[in-house]
């Protein structure tokens, strides 16, 4: 499940905080999957660990190094297999929720990755300010960006665990994509 979020025009303050808001939301989400899943691997231990003593305990009449031995490999074996049921678990529990995306057109604003180098904003503040437009410095990748009327702007707020994509390979695939939209457009 892709959510979709048309946010017409907005300053570009405001939907810096709303992108944040729902990348710590998604965060959030994968910490509880992550912990309901890991509480349910430790609840499946406590019962294979019951069992296996009850195991030993019934064996009692047996040979004792072979009712241990009988305990520790059926822990072992659970052990082997929780760790893998309880990511499929928590993997299915909300496999249908990848992330969001929002669409916008910002007012006239340019931005300053972390990796940009101010002096490649080739006009000072004043200038900025008499054109309207904004600036603003920002945690992210990048150097210069301009974003204004009439240009739509999409933020990806995405699972790429969750869509079984690594990172290079969804930044080749994002790029191919807007590769096709403007020959589509023959741009």
């Amino acid at each position: 499940k892709l959510r979709l979020r048309d946010l017409g025009s907005m300053d570009y303050g405001r939907c810096w905080d709303l992108q944040r808001q729902f990348f710590d939301a998604l965060l959030a989400a994968k910490g509880a999957a992550r912990s309901a899943a890991a509480a349910e691997q430790a609840k499946a231990a406590e019962g294979q660990h019951a069992a296996a003593a009850e195991q030993a305990k019934a064996a009692e009449g047996q040979h004792a190094g072979a009712a241990e031995e009988a305990g520790a490999e059926s822990l072992a074996g659970a052990a082997a297999t929780m760790p893998q049921a309880g990511a499929a678990k928590a993997v299915e529990a909300g496999a249908e929720d990848v992330g969001t995306l929002l669409l916008v057109e910002h007012p006239p604003v340019y931005t300053l990755g972390k990796s940009g180098h101010a002096e490649n904003l080739l006009v000072g503040r004043e200038m900025l300010e008499r054109l309207g437009a904004q600036f603003y410095h920002i945690d992210r990748g990048g150097d210069i960006t301009f974003h204004g009327p009439g240009q739509l702007v999409v933020y990806p707020i995405l699972d790429l665990e969750r869509l079984g994509i690594g990172l290079r390979a969804y930044i080749e695939a994002l790029e191919e994509c807007v590769i096709r939209v403007a020959a589509h457009y023959g741009l």
